[in-house]
């Protein structure tokens, strides 16, 4: 199976301006001169940020903090200077979800909120995996050079079975299982399986406790995330094929898998 990268990833935003602003002072996020009207496309590294202007008929996004809801969960950008990058969001009065800390794993991390109140990661380091299942994945992330600028990395997602995500991912659209990390001092029985697909990853946050429906991020308007974008020569055969796997469709060009993460299929360019 031909792994299928994020190639972008959709973000509905109030205020288009505000948020192209925050983007490029905060994640020096370079726009690209193929947006579409009321739109902005932002280069980082291996993917394309791509915001969309709602205005006044945006609604919020009914995002939890909990990571038990299931669904998205956070935009993750790799960094060579987090602590210098976490002081300078201070300064700016950008609003944290968590401060910058050490982590099991081996890395530096960060959570922050953009305009409208997507979470945002910073990640500092190279992942120490708890379970190895790829080494040459585990491989070609490591050799990937510490970035100048934040580089697109991964979305998180909270999912009810791991096994059943790793079927989709994995079998219809190519993403290799890299390895796990295990957080045994987490009473929830919490595990992150890491899934590649060239330099894009998806993280699944798994659970020994019932996790909850997270909102539905499918509706017109809702401010936050709202897909990630991937691309294929036959997208409508694509299209067909999560279908059968266990995706339900949303329109012609996207499915939203049984977690509530959707995927915006197009055509190779």
């Amino acid at each position: 199976m031909q792994p299928h990268p994020i190639q972008f990833v959709d973000l509905t935003v109030r205020d288009l301006a505000r948020s192209v602003d925050f983007y490029r002072t905060h994640l020096d996020l370079v726009p690209l001169e193929t947006a579409e009207p009321g739109q902005a496309w932002l280069s980082a590294g291996p993917g394309v940020l791509r915001l969309t202007e709602a205005g006044s008929a945006g609604v919020d996004s009914g995002w939890s903090p909990d990571d038990t809801s299931r669904g998205f969960r956070h935009v993750g950008f790799k960094v060579g200077d987090l602590d210098e990058r976490a002081a300078r969001l201070d300064d700016a009065g950008v609003r944290f979800h968590k401060r910058p800390k050490d982590v099991p794993g081996g890395v530096h991390i960060t959570f922050f909120f953009d305009p409208d109140g997507t979470l945002l990661e910073f990640v500092q380091g190279r992942l120490q995996y708890d379970r190895v299942v790829d080494q040459g994945l585990v491989d070609a992330e490591h050799a990937r050079p510490t970035p100048t600028t934040p580089r697109f990395d991964h979305v998180a997602i909270t999912v009810a079975d791991p096994a059943r995500s790793v079927q989709l991912y994995r079998d219809q659209l190519g993403f290799g299982v890299a390895g796990q990390l295990v957080r045994a001092d987490d009473p929830r029985g919490f595990e992150i399986t890491y899934l590649h697909a060239g330099d894009s990853v998806l993280e699944l946050f798994a659970y020994g406790i019932d996790t909850t429906a997270g909102p539905d991020t499918t509706q017109p308007g809702l401010l936050g995330f709202g897909s990630i974008g991937l691309t294929d020569d036959d997208p409508a055969g694509l299209t067909s094929r999560l279908v059968t796997a266990g995706a339900a469709a949303v329109g012609t060009d996207r499915v939203v898998d049984a977690d509530g993460l959707v995927v915006s299929l197009q055509a190779d360019r």
